[in-house]
């Protein structure tokens, strides 16, 4: 209905643009054709205006959603068992591509080079799903991936200037320190 009274009105703009020139019969000027065409037009347009009881118009508000921020360690989707050197360790995967990779190979075991005496690094056959972000701070217990394929596992808190992807964390720490010792270690990852 919009498109007919569109295109009346605009014809009668055209026409009327056209002055008092005469149409190809000679009958009747075109400025009064026009005319007619505006006015009929006005008119449709009034009876559509003045009579919306016959147009139901119904409109649905989605329901309101919002968004709470969560704290990344309430994000953990399912529970892990860290076993360092035979003694387990509740842990927690973070919500991450490469921890959904890496939760997919459980159960694993490695042997787990020593790194700055606050850290085990393994180099796995496997590459990772990245998304490293500048943590700035690591906490004692985080399980992070450096690069793509380098699986570790800190037992010591400092801040640092490189970029990781979370993988996961222990829970409590208490005894990781002497559950990791000095040199090498084997480390098992399953879930629970």
């Amino acid at each position: 209905m919009k498109k007919y009274l569109f295109l009346l009105f605009a014809a009668a703009m055209i026409l009327t643009a056209c002055g008092n020139m005469e149409d190809t019969d000679g009958d009747e000027p075109v400025s009064s054709i026009a005319e007619t065409i505006s006015s009929s037009a006005v008119q449709t347009e009034t009876d559509i205006i003045t009579t919306p009881q016959e147009i139901e118009i119904t409109t649905e508000v989605p329901p309101e959603t919002t968004t709470t921020a969560v704290p990344e360690e309430a994000t953990a989707v399912e529970a892990l068992i860290i076993t360092v050197n035979g003694t387990p360790f509740s842990a927690s995967f973070y919500d991450t591509h490469a921890a959904e990779e890496f939760k997919s190979m459980l159960p694993l075991s490695f042997e787990m080079s020593e790194l700055n005496g606050n850290e085990k690094y393994i180099y796995t056959d496997t590459s990772f799903t990245t998304s490293a972000e500048a943590v700035e701070y690591i906490s004692k217990g985080e399980l992070l991936l450096y690069g793509d394929s380098c699986v570790v596992l800190f037992y010591d808190s400092f801040s640092t200037p490189y970029s990781y992807t979370k993988l996961g964390y222990i829970e409590n720490t208490e005894g990781l320190e002497n559950a990791v010792g000095t040199g090498s270690v084997t480390v098992r990852f399953s879930a629970e």
